[in-house]
């Protein structure tokens, strides 16, 4: 069975409209690797649907394109081609529009939490990884991506975010070969 990453970037590649989600209530990691992989496929000609449940907390309005999550869906699931759901521990962390997201095929999730409840059609799952942020910017590089400066600083903010400024002893040298 090939490993999850090359399934996501294949079915990734594929894909002409994606949707792209976060957990609710996102935190740093969440919403910079949300904002950055949507950057990243918008460059790859992809038409993008940045969905959040919320608007975005006023602490994180300064990473850039924070103002273009959407907290309406579509009615029809069928006007995505995939989603990608990212730092999403389990299925009710999806929130309110859980089954309606679902319904959107493939369901892709990377996560990075200890605890993970599997879900979706493909997860690349890393509990080891300090953040979603470093999964998404391995993610990127895989799809041959650009990685634009603006991308770049949100996934920097994703890992500070969950590395408390890289103190947690979750924070590894990949941590910090990333962020560099």
């Amino acid at each position: 069975m090939a490993h999850p990453l090359n399934e996501i970037v294949r079915l990734l590649r594929q894909a002409q409209r994606v949707l792209v989600a976060a957990h609710v209530n996102p935190d740093g990691d969440a919403l910079g690797s949300q904002l950055a992989l949507a950057d990243a496929l918008e460059r790859m000609g992809k038409e993008v649907y940045r969905y959040s449940e919320e608007k975005v907390n006023y602490i994180y309005r300064f990473l850039p394109a924070s103002d273009t999550l959407k907290t309406d869906l579509p009615a029809e699931p069928r006007a995505f081609d995939c989603a990608i759901a990212l730092d999403c521990g389990d299925q009710y962390r999806l929130g309110k529009n859980m089954d309606r997201l679902l319904a959107i095929q493939p369901f892709l999730v990377v996560d990075h939490h200890l605890g993970h409840k599997p879900f979706g059609d493909v997860s690349w799952v890393e509990p080891g990884r300090a953040a979603a942020g470093e999964m998404v910017y391995e993610l990127i590089q895989a799809l041959e991506a650009d990685l634009s400066p603006e991308a770049a600083y949100c996934l920097y903010a994703a890992i500070v975010s969950d590395t408390g400024s890289f103190r947690y002893s979750s924070t590894t040298a990949d941590t910090f070969r990333i962020a560099r």
